[in-house]
């Protein structure tokens, strides 16, 4: 049978929906009513003293959850079916943890220490009303409510998307979060209301307290299961009418417990429905995930600003935007997480710490990832203009001129364009946008300038990476750049990537190899 999604306030609000969608034709209206009644009529197992038939707990727990899509101004759900009101009493259906993923909220149940997580709330009657939930975790690895940092609630921004707010500590370890508005479908199409029912929750999976948060990682990697198994326990008080709220948990209590614990607010508590939580080993020796680059990336635009205004508020998640002769295909985070990754290995670019002031000098280097080519006209070194990743430039001679780089006679090492001709064997002398045009190109010769591109004055090669070693972010500019052009924006990315790569809990590996 095909999936109707509708609103889902009352029935007669139904009722008016279908008299809407079949004109005056109510007999049509009521009798289809009627069908779906007969269908699909559910709601918790209770023991509520509500009239009529007790609801189904097992048929409602095996609902799926609806889908709900995220749009510039508000989340969308679109209902798999109609989860019909009980004599409008109010409801929590179900609560699962999420990820965004393609525009929309997508069901989990593997995370990491560190991730951002969702955590949906799905209900019936209660428009407005205050949810509050803890999060346990059965294996007891950590005990009682675990207090991870919640994202404030969301608010729009400047380009009238709503984005959530800064972390606040939770230091009890109950999270608040109020049933939001959305805009329901019908088969596409968006319905003539707007329906309150999802509580939304963004969640960190760490503490204010970074010793807490290491105490954590230590504890889940000694543990034998090495993984926190959490559920969800959801406390949603009383509606406006006092009426009290039936759950539809997904643990069914056996019979004693049902006699003292009649309400079941407790999701997820289950083997093989749990929220499985692992430890994250650091980032020295071994490659991205590209869920972990994600992170980091969409992490280092939220967490740095220009005039007061984060870069993700500009430029939101897009890659290469200014990147005219970069394909579409190769503007996406699978892609810049699989160039990365061969260019840091290429380039010996393998400890936390190189990849942090890599990184960090490639984001300003950029323009936080939209550029592969320098910007302006006419500039004094074309054709040798920067360009990759690291913007590779030419070389100025004594006399003022600029070439495509230096040829020093005594080592015969070389610099600039000169020099990545040579490593790379493509002609990017005659053609320099080859490297500008190609994101492989831009990353390897970023990661060649990196180990080789530069030469003190013996002629010798300079290794950056031996100066990232020691966390010098001026003496690092002044390799990449030339300078300490933009060095106050440069250390507060180099900062920003040392929170986000959990860089106290680094096993500091790879540092000599």
């Amino acid at each position: 049978m095909k999936n109707f999604n509708l609103s889902t306030k009352q029935i007669n609000k139904f009722q008016r929906l279908l008299d809407y969608i079949y004109g005056k034709r109510k007999f049509l209206a009521g009798c289809i009513l009627l069908l779906f009644g007969l269908l699909f009529f559910t709601s918790c197992e209770s023991e509520s003293p509500v009239g009529g038939q007790e609801p189904n707990a097992e048929e409602t727990r095996q609902n799926p959850p609806a889908a709900i899509s995220i749009t510039d101004t508000r989340q969308r759900a679109e209902l798999s079916r109609i989860p019909f009101e009980y004599d409008d009493h109010p409801a929590v259906l179900n609560a699962y943890f999420a990820k965004e993923e393609n525009q929309q909220y997508v069901k989990i149940d593997k995370a990491e220490i560190g991730d951002d997580v969702y955590v949906i709330i799905d209900t019936l009657n209660m428009p407005g009303n205050n949810i509050e939930i803890r999060l346990h975790d059965n294996n007891n690895i950590l005990t009682g409510n675990i207090s991870f940092r919640q994202y404030a609630d969301a608010k729009k921004d400047i380009h009238d998307k709503e984005v959530f707010g800064e972390l606040m500590a939770v230091n009890d370890g109950v999270f608040s979060a109020k049933v939001n508005f959305i805009h329901t479908q019908k088969d596409g199409e968006e319905a003539i209301e707007e329906d309150y029912r999802f509580a939304i929750f963004k969640l960190k999976l760490d503490s204010d307290d970074r010793s807490k948060t290491k105490s954590w990682r230590k504890d889940i990697y000694n543990n034998e299961k090495q993984q926190l198994d959490l559920f969800i326990i959801v406390n949603a008080g009383k509606v406006f009418n006092e009426k009290n709220v039936i759950y539809c948990g997904s643990n069914l209590p056996d019979e004693e417990k049902r006699k003292t614990d009649p309400d079941n607010n407790v999701f997820l508590d289950q083997e093989g429905k749990y929220l499985n939580v692992g430890y994250r080993p650091c980032l020295c020796c071994r490659n991205f995930t590209e869920e972990e680059f994600t992170n980091i990336i969409k992490g280092l635009r939220d967490g740095t600003q220009e005039n007061n205004v984060s870069i993700s508020t500009y430029h939101g998640y897009s890659l290469w935007a200014s990147s005219d002769g970069i394909p579409d295909e190769d503007k996406t985070m699978e892609r810049f997480c699989q160039v990365i990754n061969t260019s840091f290995e290429n380039h010996h670019i393998n400890a936390c710490l190189r990849k942090i002031h890599f990184l960090a000098q490639m984001y300003i280097e950029t323009q936080y990832f939209t550029r592969t080519k320098e910007n302006g006209v006419n500039l004094v070194y074309d054709p040798y203009r920067g360009r990759g990743f690291l913007q590779l430039t030419g070389f100025q001679t004594r006399s003022g001129n600029w070439i495509a780089g230096e040829s020093d006679s005594r080592t015969k090492n070389k610099t600039g364009y000169l020099g990545y001709k040579e490593h790379s064997g493509v002609d990017v002398v005659e053609e320099p946008d080859l490297i500008s045009n190609s994101l492989d190109l831009s990353a390897d010769s970023g990661g060649w300038f990196w180990e080789n591109g530069k030469l003190w004055e013996d002629g010798n090669k300079i290794n950056i990476n031996l100066i990232a070693d020691t966390d010098d972010i001026t003496q690092v500019t002044k390799m990449t750049q030339g300078g300490r052009d933009r060095l106050i924006e440069r250390t507060a990315a180099r900062d920003k990537l040392k929170e986000l790569f959990y860089f106290d809990d680094c096993e500091k590996g790879c540092i000599n190899s």
